[in-house]
């Protein structure tokens, strides 16, 4: 469920950016949970190629992130990889000197998955 999305700022943000990411509420069986691990990266502050010391690489989420059609064909995901294909992405546009954004006025919620992997350990 998306809580606030502003799509004047986004189409802006995407004409600078090669993806824009946002900002995720993690909740669990209806509840919202406080935002530790991979959750808090997802703070209030913009970031432009957010970095993660937690990863030690470069961070980004594709639960709720956007991308222009022509980027993706341009770029697409490695789909040989089973996870953190976001980031190998992400990683392989720094290269490029290409950008990514993060947008914390970007909100949605993330709901719980019986089978997600996110989700393993949290209760």
């Amino acid at each position: 469920m998306i809580i606030k999305f502003n799509e004047n700022s986004l189409i802006k943000n995407l004409e600078k950016n090669s993806c824009v990411f946002g900002n995720q509420i993690p909740i669990w069986y209806g509840k919202k949970i406080s935002k530790r691990y991979l959750w808090s990266h997802f703070s209030n502050e913009k970031k432009q190629n957010m970095y993660s010391e937690l990863e030690k690489r470069y961070f980004l989420h594709n639960a709720f992130a956007i991308y222009k059609k022509t980027t993706l064909k341009k770029f697409p995901f490695d789909e040989n990889l089973t996870s953190k294909e976001d980031r190998y992405w992400a990683n392989k546009k720094i290269k490029k000197k290409q950008n990514f954004l993060y947008d914390p006025e970007l909100i949605a919620e993330h709901q719980y998955t019986l089978h997600g992997n996110t989700w393993k350990g949290i209760a």
